[in-house]
């Protein structure tokens, strides 16, 4: 399998009193077409720091990034936003819907940002409803929806733009066990159903169980957990 998404040497810092705490110190990380990769850590670990580096949206200190194999040091920020719309999907932990808008507008927002026009967007963004399920709620907006089915509606617009790489940054954590382990069933289909990847941060058992990979961030380094249960 290829990788999708390859951390080389990633390191960053932020000031902390006097001197300099590092969140990520020189990590190395692939994730592989098909994968699902899951990092565990406590709060102020440096996760949310290793999505935001991943996902182009933060420069490393020092290190590479690769998305889908375009390597993102020395790029303008207009050319890390242009990779960004057309490789990366990412999913909030709140997922950050805008209020005015219906299901389905959320996921034609994508595809309008993106210059795309035409009656296939609304054809794309229906089916993408009903693979999550939610095809019934197409016109409702974020206020007629349940914490779990905003979630899935935050989960199939970011798979509008046909990532190459999703990004879930505590996707379950506003969510009851048994819904939390639905997202997470579904972010893992989703993954290999469509051929991506998937990097996901999170402290909840459900989508670490679910994972191909967990790791651990602990003074911004990356190491093997004790093995998941069987």
């Amino acid at each position: 399998m290829s990788a999708a998404l390859a951390l080389r040497g990633v390191t960053v810092g932020v000031p902390d009193g006097g001197g300099v705490r590092i969140l990520l110190d020189a990590v190395e990380l692939e994730v592989a077409v098909g994968e699902v990769v899951a990092i565990a850590g406590a709060s102020g670990s440096g996760k949310s720091t290793l999505l935001a580096v991943a996902g182009l949206l933060r420069r490393p200190d020092a290190g590479e990034v690769e998305v889908a194999g375009i390597a993102g040091a020395g790029l303008s920020e207009r050319r890390r936003g242009a990779i960004r719309s057309e490789h990366v999907g990412i999913v909030f932990q709140s997922a950050n819907l805008l209020p005015s808008l219906t299901s389905l507008e959320q996921l034609e927002m994508v595809a309008r940002i993106r210059g795309e026009r035409g009656a296939g967007v609304r054809a794309r963004a229906r089916k993408l409803l009903a693979e999550v399920g939610l095809e019934a709620h197409a016109d409702q907006l974020p206020s007629e929806l349940s914490g779990g089915e905003r979630q899935r509606v935050g989960i199939a617009r970011a798979l509008m733009s046909r990532p190459s790489l999703l990004l879930a940054d505590e996707p379950t954590a506003a969510l009851d066990a048994s819904l939390s382990a639905e997202i997470a069933a579904l972010l893992v289909a989703t993954t290999r159903e469509r051929g991506i990847a998937c990097l996901l941060a999170s402290h909840d058992e459900a989508p670490l169980a679910s994972a191909d990979r967990r790791l651990e961030l602990f003074d911004g380094a990356l190491r093997e957990p004790s093995p998941l249960r069987g």
